[in-house]
């Protein structure tokens, strides 16, 4: 039995991270619903009578989580073993089928024409793929006579898709649907624009990330510690890989380079390492002073904004979303609301214009460095 909930509850959705750990591991669920002016929030709560409650969780039960859900790279399986896309072959799909349909082709006709089979058309336009294969791609392009622009697109949207999520190899390890959202998102956005207190997973030198992930999990064995590390480690691929990284915007509280992580020495090297990466061309790091005080007139408090970029002729691949990170006593919230992901479209531009410059910020970052390296 699936819940009757409705595809969409509101601007914004959030969930506990239990709930979601519990539904993908097929527990039984009861949901509740309570929309509250911009913000729904969905909550679940373990029945008694769990042969009451019900067996799975639509992927439709709200606007936000059907995006995410089906972001992820990570292999999740509904009931009938289908295979969620990425963000690159939806869009590839719905790209090839809206252009054949306005040429008014068959799927026959098209894989005739491209030597293939409608099968593997099909495929292609509805993101089952299991492998994209650029050469067919290329073929229906030619096929539905697609100028240079349209073809590119699409070729590196192909591109996208054939590249392996890492994710699997730390299901184990992190097996919380909420954590595989974010990693699949990430993954798929173009553009990430981020505001932090503590330099955040992107930019952290693997020292750094030991001392706060040792800190955090204290209780767990030293093999854990290095696998959470690693992890963390090989989600920074997306803004050093060759192709097509994601462009980083960064907002770094000054306080980040003041706050001790690990030693002395560790926050000489990891703010060493910020002046490094920062000048990658897809890397834009600036620091937010404590001179700056409130440009907003309030503290808004971490976030990041991910923006999954637009079409050659302009239309939105994705809705941007907005992602708030929780922790072990609050829940994550991701916001896809137009009004309020506007709303942190204006912090991000109110701290980008008290922020300092770049070069200033470089200038700070060496002070900053070269402090601990003479105490250390």
């Amino acid at each position: 039995m699936v819940c009757p909930v409705p595809a969409s509850v509101g601007r914004s959705g959030k969930v506990r991270r239990s709930c979601l750990h519990r539904w993908a591991q097929h527990t039984r669920w009861d949901l509740a619903i309570r929309a509250d002016l911009s913000i729904s929030i969905l909550e679940c709560s373990k029945r008694q009578d769990a042969a009451q409650g019900c067996s799975t969780i639509p992927l439709t039960f709200t606007t936000t989580f059907r995006s995410t859900l089906q972001g992820c790279r990570q292999t999740v399986t509904s009931d009938d073993g289908d295979v969620m896309a990425t963000l690159a072959q939806r869009q590839l799909g719905r790209f090839l089928r809206k252009k054949r349909d306005d040429q008014g082709l068959s799927r026959e006709q098209v894989a005739e024409l491209a030597e293939m089979s409608p099968a593997g058309v099909w495929r292609l336009e509805s993101a089952k793929q299991k492998k994209v294969k650029v050469r067919e791609v290329q073929a229906i392009c030619e096929v539905l006579g697609l100028d240079a622009i349209d073809t590119e697109y699409l070729v590196g949207l192909a591109e996208q898709a054939k590249i392996k999520s890492w994710t699997t190899v730390f299901s184990g390890l992190y097996s919380d649907p909420t954590f595989n959202m974010i990693v699949g998102l990430t993954e798929a956005a173009r553009t990430l624009t981020v505001y932090h207190e503590i330099v955040v997973g992107l930019l952290q030198t693997e020292d750094y990330a030991r001392a706060l992930i040792s800190a955090y999990f204290h209780d767990h064995d030293p093999d854990e510690i290095d696998r959470r590390v690693e992890l963390r480690l090989k989600r920074q691929l997306i803004i050093t890989r060759k192709a097509k990284p994601v462009k980083l915007e960064v907002f770094l509280h000054e306080s980040a380079l003041y706050r001790l992580v690990g030693s002395r020495r560790v926050m000489s090297a990891q703010i060493r390492h910020l002046l490094r990466i920062s000048k990658r061309p897809n890397i834009t790091l600036r620091i937010y002073p404590f001179s700056a005080g409130l440009p907003y007139g309030m503290l808004t408090g971490p976030f990041m904004i991910l923006d999954f970029g637009a079409e050659p002729k302009g239309k939105q691949i994705d809705p941007p979303l907005v992602y708030l990170e929780g922790s072990e006593a609050t829940n994550d919230l991701f916001l896809e609301g137009s009004d309020d992901v506007l709303l942190y479209y204006d912090f991000a531009s109110a701290i980008r214009g008290a922020s300092l410059d770049e070069p200033q910020s470089q200038e700070l970052l060496d002070r900053a460095a070269r402090r601990y390296e003479r105490e250390h």
